[in-house]
């Protein structure tokens, strides 16, 4: 969790060539502070948040289900 920044804004497609360099300038120093954090003091918030397989299933289920309600 991040502390709220007031008046802050996030851009969600970068308009500049600058924009972009910020962002990956950020996005390096944002990994360069984590490089050295011991990843075996995490906790798994949502067990197979990230497993695209599991989703994909869940999509093709949801499909089916809604073609059966029709």
């Amino acid at each position: 969790m991040f502390p709220f920044v007031k008046d802050s804004h996030t851009v969600d497609v970068v308009q500049t060539p600058q924009q972009a360099f910020e962002a990956a300038a950020q996005f390096g120093r944002f990994t360069r502070v984590l490089s050295d954090m011991d990843i075996d003091t995490l906790n798994i918030t949502l067990p197979a948040f990230h497993n695209l397989a599991l989703r994909y299933s869940q999509f093709l289920e949801a499909i089916e289900k809604a073609m059966l309600k029709g």
